[in-house]
């Protein structure tokens, strides 16, 4: 790999065993500037809606709600 002198990098990568520190390392030692950002999975995203945690998820909030409901009456 070339030299990375006075680049900039910038990396998105999900918290996997350590990697992202790795790969953190080895551009630094390469001369890169990394900026690390981590790609957490989005909650809210269509992928997910419909899967059983999700449902499970909905289905206890619609138990606390129905809770704070009874309680404030």
């Amino acid at each position: 790999m070339n030299s990375l002198k006075a680049k900039k990098i910038l990396l998105f990568a999900p918290c996997y065993f350590g990697y992202e520190k790795i790969l953190v390392e080895e551009l630094e030692k390469k001369g890169a500037e990394v900026t690390f950002v981590e790609n957490k999975p989005f909650i809210h995203d269509s992928i997910n809606k419909g899967t059983p945690w999700y449902l499970k998820f909905l289905s206890k909030k619609k138990e606390y709600l129905q809770k704070i409901s009874k309680g404030s009456k």
